[in-house]
């Protein structure tokens, strides 16, 4: 491999992609992908072939933090002896713009490493989508990406949001939740946050895409369907 595309990839709306995005696909030699029933459906839809190969960025860690080494070393010397055999891949994340949730770290360390050319192909990205329609100032900001799962976790990350609000430098906190805990995740920040207003946008850039500006307090149980994406100010 002589050059790395980290590409960003519609985070609903297929018809989010650029030229160049689909100029790049048409010319690599490989796609990287997170998940390939995903990918698939973008290339369908603007009828690329290309052959694409599932990676998780684990596959590429450090041997002395594997647990089961045989099987690594076997995942691993497949991708870089399948790398060596090509010149330009593409990277692409289920959605969004790669390197800001589930980040392909290990695979950009190795091109650092091997002094591999990395291009970014930028584009779509959940983060940059509801900082666009935010009706209050939010900078400077902190991005959390997805919330611990564990209520302990979670509480933790809570009071540090408390304190870096009180120190009254932060103006707001941006997050991923799932549908699946988005409700109880707000009635967990509604015990400290009561008053604070919320913008949380569901299903960014689809059809039934929907914004909510309102105090945490006001706030009623959300659909548990389709991802979210939230704005937690400090006023």
């Amino acid at each position: 491999m002589k050059k790395l595309y980290l590409c960003a990839s519609p985070i609903g709306n297929l018809g989010d992609v650029s030229f160049r995005l689909l100029d790049t696909l048409k010319n690599v030699d490989l796609i990287l992908c997170e998940n390939p029933n995903i990918t698939i459906k973008l290339l369908n839809f603007y009828n690329i072939k290309k052959k694409m190969i599932k990676l998780h960025d684990s596959d590429l860690i450090l041997e002395h933090k594997v647990k089961y080494t045989k099987n690594y070393k076997n995942v691993k010397s497949k991708i870089l002896d399948l790398l060596s055999k090509v010149e330009k891949v593409a990277y692409l994340s289920s959605a969004g713009t790669p390197n800001l949730e589930d980040p392909p770290i290990n695979l950009i360390n190795y091109c650092y490493e091997n002094s591999i050319e990395i291009d970014v192909i930028s584009g779509p990205s959940a983060l940059t989508t509801i900082l666009s329609v935010s009706p209050f100032y939010h900078t400077p900001f902190i991005f959390l990406g997805f919330l611990p799962k564990k209520n302990t976790q979670l509480q933790k990350t809570i009071d540090k949001i408390k304190t870096l609000f009180n120190d009254e430098f932060i103006k707001s906190i941006i997050f991923f939740e799932s549908p699946y805990r988005i409700n109880k995740t707000l009635s967990i920040f509604k015990d400290t946050f009561p008053d604070n207003y919320i913008l949380i946008a569901h299903e960014l850039t689809k059809i039934n895409q929907k914004f909510i500006l309102k105090k945490l307090k006001d706030i009623d149980n959300l659909i548990e369907k389709g991802e979210y994406t939230a704005i937690l100010y400090r006023r």
